[in-house]
């Protein structure tokens, strides 16, 4: 019998699809801030269970980060997941965790060196907001690394 994806996977289908994003980011540990350009490849794969997306960022027409991310939803945990790799080459310890929450998607990712928040408002299906944050101290209080608009190309 074929396993189909259960309505969690599908929901992660949002990100499918070839995407131009305007950002800003904020000054931190390893930007300067700023605006910047990007752009997203996201492709459902292995039947549907996962989403991988291709991530360029650019800033002054430079390629300043590149990353590959993967969603998923675990049904033991009842999670969606996220997998991140990027340029800045530190692989994650594990992965980021989250839900739905209406219309966004918010996932938290922590390592040693703090905690990541990425929140994906999708606002019909050809355009979502992206915004990313750090905490250093465990969750209490988080910096804006960047805002981002990225509209369906």
């Amino acid at each position: 019998m074929t396993r189909q994806p259960l309505e969690q996977h599908l929901r992660l289908h949002a990100f499918v699809g070839d995407w131009t994003g305007e950002e800003q980011l904020a000054p931190s540990r390893w930007a300067a801030g700023g605006p910047a350009t990007a752009r997203v490849s996201a492709r459902a794969q292995l039947g549907g269970f996962f989403v991988e997306q291709h991530y360029t960022e650019e800033v002054q027409g430079r390629v300043s980060l590149q990353a590959r991310a993967v969603f998923a939803w675990d049904e033991e945990s009842r999670q969606f997941l996220l997998y991140w790799f990027d340029s800045y080459g530190f692989a994650p310890q594990q992965p980021g965790t989250g839900q739905w929450r209406d219309d966004t998607l918010v996932l938290t990712r922590v390592s040693s060196r703090g905690m990541a928040r990425h929140s994906y408002r999708f606002e019909g299906a050809d355009l979502y907001h992206l915004r990313l944050e750090n905490s250093f101290d465990g969750g209490h209080t988080w910096q804006p690394v960047a805002d981002g608009v990225y509209r369906r190309a």
